[in-house]
């Protein structure tokens, strides 16, 4: 099986639970990438890594009656998320805690994300935040926030005399 996946078979002999030489360097890219396409002008901090933040994936959709906006978070528990809104912006925020790991493992090869998260999204004039409607299935935050009915235009009527 080795075979068929080359850098685990040109690996070089030693711990098993050690990550291989170049693996932080590829986490740290990884991470440096994820940040400008998920999100291009927030999130990134420098020197490399975020210290404990990740950026989980939104989806935003906006039609004429409201604007539905879906956050992946994957493993979070629903009363570590918090939602704020005001006339402009709205802002899910949190922390996704990494389970406790065995006393006597040996190593541990770990791809998940853990740490605090805050994504900000952008809502449109006319949005109604009081009735902003929060439902959490499946590791994913769907947001649906409906927009209150344009105001009518100002029209100048002109008095006869």
């Amino acid at each position: 099986m080795k075979s068929f996946i080359p850098w685990q078979a040109k690996r070089q002999e030693g711990d098993p639970g050690q990550p291989a030489p170049l693996a932080g360097l590829r986490h740290e890219i990884d991470k440096l990438f994820d940040a400008y396409v998920r999100e291009p002008l927030e999130g990134v901090e420098w020197p490399f890594g975020s210290h404990g933040k990740w950026v989980p994936a939104v989806e935003v959709i906006d039609s004429d009656d409201a604007v539905v906006i879906r956050v992946e978070l994957p493993g979070v528990d629903p009363d570590a998320i918090d939602v704020t809104a005001t006339d402009t912006r709205l802002v899910v925020s949190g922390e996704k805690c990494q389970a406790p790991r065995p006393e006597r493992s040996k190593g541990c090869r770990c791809e998940m994300r853990y740490g605090t998260f805050r994504r900000s999204v952008a809502l449109p004039e006319g949005a109604d935040i009081e009735n902003i409607d929060a439902r959490y299935e499946h590791g994913i935050l769907t947001l649906q926030v409906p927009k209150q009915p344009p105001a009518a235009p100002k029209v100048h009527i002109k008095v006869a005399g």
